[in-house]
């Protein structure tokens, strides 16, 4: 028998992660928030939709053309304005 929690539920006991997004035309800081997990981020924003993937790649820029050679359809160009970083603060 299973103990602990259902696969798929939150512990919302610790923020993990730390999504700033800016503006891709002058850099300045949009959103500045804390969220507990990426389902949060992408209930509470309507216009950027966040995968695994694509946190991954964020992250570490792994598989990502840097040069932004495909234009608007870039990944660079799509995502290079939002910085996450992985923590684990206590939400009070």
């Amino acid at each position: 028998m299973a103990v602990g929690r259902p696969k798929g539920s939150v512990d919302c006991k610790y923020y993990r992660w730390l999504i700033v997004i800016c503006d891709k035309n002058t850099g300045n800081i949009i959103d500045c928030n804390k969220y507990f997990t990426i389902a949060d981020f992408n209930n509470k924003n309507d216009d950027i939709y966040l995968t695994g993937d694509y946190v991954k790649k964020i992250m570490t820029n792994d598989r990502v053309d840097t040069t932004g050679k495909l234009g608007k359809d870039s990944f660079v160009a799509k995502y290079g304005h939002i910085k996450i970083q992985k923590i684990k603060e206590v939400a009070v």
